[in-house]
């Protein structure tokens, strides 16, 4: 039996709801984008992105296209 590889969802609702750990897990690089931002796997990652992007005071209009396309490519 093979595993389906996980992937990251490509609508913005469902990745905003997702926790920085789980978004990792199935693409590191999406660190490459929110590290700069400060946003990291502090508190084991446990935060959902959009809570994590609220709390930073970082607007997802300028975020959210930038991981959404990299969710696309996979």
């Amino acid at each position: 039996m093979t595993q389906t590889a996980k992937r990251l969802p490509v609508e913005e609702t469902e990745l905003a709801q997702m926790t920085i750990r789980d978004m990792t897990e199935i693409e590191p690089r999406t660190l490459d984008l929110l590290g700069p931002l400060g946003i990291d796997l502090c508190c084991g990652g446990a935060h959902p992105l959009g809570e994590a992007l609220d709390l930073h005071g970082i607007d997802r209009a300028t975020v959210m296209p930038q991981l959404l396309a990299l969710a696309r490519a996979e």
